[in-house]
């Protein structure tokens, strides 16, 4: 990792950046790939969610947190490495695979996230045993309007989080809903990041992502979401000896 990688901007990223490219990484079939994303830690620390993300980085021979890991809305990075969460660094540090979503881009941070990765980009290429993977947040696929939002307020999280507060107050009821009814209208948002998946990714491998917030394997589609390991939801994707999983953490 290079320091001009924290000036990066989104029109940059957009526009094709070397920076955008996917990196490439080959894991052994007997190894156990964990990705995880939309942790939006922040400066509050929740000795819960902590004790979860022990098990799962621990349990993981390789990590992969596909974006969102502090949330920059709700604090700054400086109170987010400085905070209690930053016990967990070690444990990722030799063995995490970074990749920026839209509360953590890298212009808001500095190279202190080396303490937890060994790679920090925003696209990977992963192949493990027989299993090919594109892992991305998701935000860069988003459609222009949302694109205006986050080159406007990239370097002004809490202005970002005003923005789209409308999702979040939408998100939680339809949660709500969905707890009611059986049925939620966030599984939408899903269906269309499939639709624009095959522009970045091919049929013979998985598009893994997050961002929505919402878990889903659809193994026709080869679409993987990991959902989210905040606001009392903890899902992730686990892959081990050529099975794919998403498993999920009860409180």
């Amino acid at each position: 990792m290079s320091h001009p990688l924290h000036s990066l901007k989104y029109q940059d990223i957009f526009s094709g950046h070397p920076a955008s490219k996917p990196f490439e990484l080959k894991v052994k079939g007997d190894k156990r790939l964990i990705i995880l994303s939309d942790c939006h830690l922040d400066s509050k620390f929740d000795e819960v969610v902590y004790k979860k993300l022990v098990k799962v980085i621990t349990e993981a021979d390789i990590l992969v947190v596909n974006g969102d890991f502090w949330a920059d809305s709700g604090g700054s990075f400086e109170k987010f490495v400085t905070s209690k969460w930053k016990q967990l660094f070690p444990l990722m540090k030799s063995k995490t695979y970074y990749v920026f979503g839209n509360h953590d881009m890298p212009i808001n941070s500095d190279e202190r996230i080396q303490q937890f990765c060994v790679w920090a980009g925003f696209r990977l290429k992963i192949e493990i045993g027989d299993i090919r993977l594109h892992v991305e947040h998701g935000h860069l696929l988003s459609g222009s309007l949302v694109r205006k939002i986050l080159t406007i307020f990239q370097r002004h999280p809490h202005a970002l989080n005003l923005a789209t507060f409308p999702f979040g107050l939408f998100e939680g009821s339809s949660r709500y809903l969905a707890k009611k009814t059986g049925s939620s209208a966030l599984n939408k948002f899903n269906t269309g990041f499939k639709t624009r998946r095959f522009s970045v990714s091919q049929r013979h491998e998985y598009f893994a992502m997050g961002h929505t917030h919402v878990p889903e394997f659809d193994e026709e589609a080869k679409y993987l979401n990991s959902g989210r390991t905040h606001d009392g939801e903890f899902t992730y994707i686990e892959i081990y000896k050529n099975k794919v999983t998403i498993n999920s953490l009860e409180d």
